[in-house]
């Protein structure tokens, strides 16, 4: 079966998700500027002494890592999915080579140069954001910045997010993968916004660091147990004519695996 589409509506969805994060930043900024007690929650357990609209941002944010952990639901990007087995469609044996090599030796030296590329892209990744880290907590403890500032920078990259997956991503420099939908990374979002909440431990910031760490282990496990699930030469699902997310905003024919 083929559909013709313009703007899927995962598309549509996200980009929603977008507005909706702008505007969650844009009612923090005043408050966490002007208002001292506003980042009172990221102070040891203050968060079980006062309720505050952080509270609700904080059970978001959680059911958003819950969403990655569990297949709790499909409104999310297959970029994200690819790691669960009910999403892989494996692809047909690759043909011979010329010297007559077995088509299973030569699946898995495709796969083994596919993953050493992936994975060597993401350590460059890696270390980008540790050496960020490394200067937000030098900023913190010389006191440049302060606990709000912190809060509004994890505000920020949690709008970044989705302007990656919605208008335009950065990380595809490094990377160099195609769309979100293969990329590496995917599920690294969650462990970038919240690690920079190290500086400040409490229950709110180190209970939010603690997901997304389970989350992204979870992701690099799945890598090295099935890394055929995150390659379009190995997993059909996610080449383009198979792709029905289409957050790259290109109009396809779609075809519908069964």
């Amino acid at each position: 079966m083929v559909k013709v589409s313009s703007m899927s509506p995962l598309k549509k969805l996200y980009s929603l998700r977008l507005v909706f994060r702008i505007a969650v930043f844009i009612l923090c900024l005043y408050p966490a500027l002007t208002r001292p007690e506003f980042s009172d929650i990221m102070t040891g357990w203050n968060f079980f002494r006062s309720f505050s609209m952080l509270h609700l941002l904080w059970a978001l944010w959680v059911w958003d890592m819950l969403c990655q952990l569990f297949p709790l639901t499909k409104h999310i990007a297959l970029g994200s999915r690819k790691h669960f087995p009910g999403t892989f469609v494996p692809a047909e044996k690759l043909p011979e080579t010329e010297a007559g090599q077995a088509n299973a030796g030569t699946y898995r030296a495709v796969l083994k140069k596919a993953a050493g590329r992936a994975s060597r892209a993401a350590l460059r990744v890696a270390l980008i954001w540790c050496a960020g880290l490394i200067v937000l907590f030098f900023l913190y403890r010389f006191g440049l910045i302060s606990r709000a500032h912190i809060f509004l920078i994890c505000l920020l990259f949690y709008v970044c997010d989705l302007i990656c997956v919605v208008i335009w991503c950065p990380f595809r420099v490094i990377m160099g993968n195609r769309c979100c939908t293969d990329c590496r990374i995917f599920n690294w979002d969650h462990l970038m916004m919240f690690s920079v909440f190290f500086p400040v431990p409490s229950f709110f910031t180190t209970s939010l660091l603690l997901l997304s760490i389970a989350v992204c282990a979870l992701w690099e496990i799945r890598f090295f147990r099935h890394p055929e699930r995150f390659f379009e030469k190995t997993n059909r699902s996610l080449r383009c004519e198979n792709c029905s997310d289409r957050l790259c905003g290109g109009k396809r024919k779609v075809k519908v695996l069964h």
